[in-house]
């Protein structure tokens, strides 16, 4: 398994306002949440491991029970905590640990959501032991890199080997490979460069002003001035660990 550093996500304050600016456009994860939740009854207890800044969390929250959000990353926690104090989310509870090392709940969860690690085999012997019902495993399924101007590929069928691991377990299990808009939202043409050139460090200053020019529209609600549309290809599981 990898260290804790190599799999600490690298949020910066603009990525953190970029994400968020993306799933109030889109809504992402109040979409990816209703899919989740359909497959669940009514005030499970959910666990969203590997949270990041905890956009799912709080999608799911309003329909659970008891959410518990928990990430690695101490700082994002903390700006997580701080929202849903502001918020008043009272069954939404947000902790930094590394789920590699973390003990087991005493009471497991009804249900575990891990999102865009690469493939089951490297949490599932762990995250069993926390849910008693279903594990979610959402995982990148494009073929191309998102956002990359020079159309750097992605490994897209690493799902796959998400698949054989199970079935070679005879671990019951369904998946889907979803298309859902998770573009982004731009306030001006500079803040669109500085977030290609954030993801994207291999391609010129010209290739990402041509991508830009051919594929950027105008938004549709303020504040945003420009959209970049994106179809993020998703491989969505759907584990059973009665």
């Amino acid at each position: 398994m990898i260290g804790s550093r190599e799999r600490r996500f690298p949020w910066t304050t603009q990525s953190v306002r970029w994400y968020k600016d993306a799933e109030a456009y889109c809504g992402y994860y109040d979409t990816l949440a209703r899919r989740i939740l359909g497959g669940l009854p009514p005030d499970a207890r959910i666990c969203d491991m590997c949270c990041g800044v905890g956009l799912l969390a709080k999608a799911l929250a309003p329909a659970c029970g008891e959410v518990a959000a928990i990430d690695i990353n101490d700082g994002i926690i903390a700006g997580l905590q701080a929202e849903i104090a502001r918020a008043g989310i009272p069954n939404l509870r947000a902790s930094a640990g590394d789920f590699e090392t973390l003990p087991y709940p005493e009471n497991p969860y009804d249900a575990m959501v891990i999102c865009m690690f690469s493939s089951v085999d490297e949490f599932f012997p762990r995250a069993e032991r926390w849910a008693s019902d279903t594990l979610f495993f959402i995982t990148n399924a494009a073929e191309k890199r998102a956002f990359s101007a020079s159309g750097q590929p992605n490994d897209g069928r690493e799902y796959l080997r998400s698949k054989a691991y199970l079935a070679e377990r005879n671990i019951p299990f369904s998946v889907e490979l979803l298309s859902m808009e998770f573009g982004q939202p731009f306030r001006s043409l500079e803040d669109a460069a500085v977030f290609i050139r954030h993801y994207d460090q291999e391609s010129s200053d010209a290739e990402i002003q041509q991508y830009l020019s051919a594929r950027l529209v105008p938004a549709d609600r303020a504040p945003f001035r420009y959209y970049l549309p994106n179809n993020k290809s998703i491989a969505f599981f759907s584990i059973d660990l009665k």
